[in-house]
């Protein structure tokens, strides 16, 4: 007996007429009497009291007449959470982010979230370094990070640049200059992340500076980017941001460029090549179109310019 078989005998039970039923299931009438006698043969069971005059239902056949409509009501659902699942519309999402592209990141999840409202999504926000070991142990999915970083078994997608700045007090005297001489931070104290949060981009400040002979005078590791503000509007030292982090200023930091520039700050989606989840493709898909909305009004600007 199939799922076929148990739709004959909920039409024959609605209908009440072998005749109706037949149109209904778009049949003729013989088939489907023979259909609904094997049936019963099968179950060793009377579904249907059958007169020249009317068909009514036995007390079991309407018993079974319930769990059969039970039966194709689970199998539907079955099949529409299949399909969903396929186009990914439901599941779950585990994501890892740095916290500095907040408004960005923010934008991605909320067209991924209006788009597919029954996808569940896990947030952690890690380290750039953190990211990539949690990409490849399977414990997040899909990772946004600055890189660059070391990606073995990973899909890299670079998606968005943005400038490095110092973040100075406000009454620092280099607060005071529109742009900051590289050379101008030589043995002045830095609030940094630890190199193990983001090793790829805290070597190549080290090395810029290298090249500009001096070497950076790290006074404080913070591993809070929002603590890191905190230190410097108390004059414990400047500090090196993405240009973005200007949203979390408070009265006390200004932001200055460095010339000659400092290594841009630059962003990625990571993911496991071998991950096919469907709700990751289509956040992958979403986050793309989001972050290349975002730098072709960049390429806009510096062409006005």
């Amino acid at each position: 007996m199939d799922l076929r078989h148990l739709r004959l005998v909920i039409v024959l039970a609605e209908e009440l007429h072998f005749g109706r039923a037949a149109d209904r299931l778009n049949i003729s009438q013989p088939p489907l009497s023979r259909q609904i006698r094997l049936i019963e043969q099968e179950l060793g069971v009377q579904l249907f009291h059958r007169t020249r005059r009317e068909v009514l239902l036995t007390d079991a056949g309407q018993k079974f007449v319930n769990e059969a409509r039970q039966v194709l009501k689970q199998f539907d659902h079955a099949t529409n959470v299949a399909v969903r699942a396929d186009r990914g519309e439901i599941g779950q999402l585990r994501i890892g982010s740095v916290p500095t592209q907040k408004v960005l990141f923010t934008k991605c999840v909320r067209v991924f979230a209006q788009q597919f409202p029954d996808v569940r999504m896990e947030f952690q926000t890690m380290c750039s370094d953190g990211q990539v070991q949690a990409l490849q142990e399977s414990r997040i999915q899909v990772g946004f990070f600055v890189l660059p970083v070391h990606s073995r078994g990973l899909v890299i997608e670079p998606v968005m640049s943005e400038s490095t700045l110092v973040g100075v007090p406000e009454t620092h005297p280099l607060a005071g200059k529109r742009r900051i001489p590289l050379q101008a931070l030589d043995g002045v104290p830095l609030i940094m992340l630890p190199r193990s949060h983001c090793s790829g981009f805290y070597d190549q400040i080290i090395v810029s500076c290298a090249e500009a002979g001096f070497s950076l005078r790290v006074a404080h590791e913070v591993t809070d980017v929002i603590a890191g503000l905190a230190l410097v509007e108390a004059g414990l030292g400047l500090a090196l941001y993405p240009a973005s982090i200007s949203e979390y200023a408070t009265n006390g930091v200004v932001f200055r460029e460095v010339t000659p520039p400092l290594p841009r700050t630059n962003y990625a989606l990571g993911y496991r090549h071998d991950d096919r989840s469907t709700p990751l493709r289509s956040f992958l898909s979403i986050a793309k179109r989001v972050f290349g909305q975002v730098q072709v009004a960049n390429s806009t600007d510096r062409l006005a310019v």
